[in-house]
């Protein structure tokens, strides 16, 4: 089934970066990524961090949406395999946790795990300083003082799509930083996934 004509348009104009057409898209079809995402999490926190996920990547890829026949289709395609991902990611994370949380519960931090922590902290310090100066910001607001993406927007001027990319793109170059410079996977996973 093709998209009505109002949709065509919508796509045609989100492909070339028209954020407002992005937007109308994004309202139409939110219920319905939010019920699939549900329906398969049982998560109401993480069945919106899947929809905020999954349009996210597709304003990253908006190029080819001038593509798309039939958005809903594509949308529950991409979606699906978001969520598939997302569980396999959370199973991985949980066996991590529950390994992370018996080493910690066997002691108090020895001088040796407060080391490996200092520097653990210190290679994320270094991590995002290394982030272009917006993205920086964008992620530091976020991440280190809480606030929303609608926040950030009003604070530093840029709309909420730009602040969601930069977290996005930020915590991907992060992640990437950490696992280069030591094999910090469990704690990795467990700052940044969520």
């Amino acid at each position: 089934m093709a998209a009505d004509p109002t949709e065509r348009t919508a796509l045609q104009r989100a492909a070339s970066g028209d954020e407002q057409s992005y937007g109308l898209l994004f309202h139409q079809h939110l219920g319905k990524l939010y019920g699939l995402a549900y329906s398969f999490t049982k998560s109401d926190e993480l069945a919106k961090d899947i929809c905020q996920e999954v349009f996210l990547r597709i304003w990253h890829y908006r190029e080819k949406l001038a593509e798309v026949e039939n958005f809903e289709a594509w949308l529950i395609t991409v979606a699906k395999n978001h969520i598939r991902n997302t569980l396999k990611k959370k199973v991985l994370v949980t066996r991590n946790e529950a390994q992370l949380l018996a080493h910690m519960q066997d002691s108090a931090p020895s001088v040796q795990q407060r080391l490996e922590w200092k520097e653990w902290e210190g290679h994320l310090r270094e991590a995002v300083d290394r982030l272009p100066p917006q993205m920086q910001q964008v992620f530091r607001l976020s991440r280190f003082e809480g606030l929303s993406h609608a926040e950030i927007a009003e604070r530093l001027q840029i709309s909420r799509v730009t602040s969601q990319n930069h977290v996005a793109r930020a915590l991907a170059l992060v992640r990437q930083y950490l696992l280069e410079k030591q094999n910090y996977l469990g704690l990795v996973l467990l700052f940044l996934v969520r």
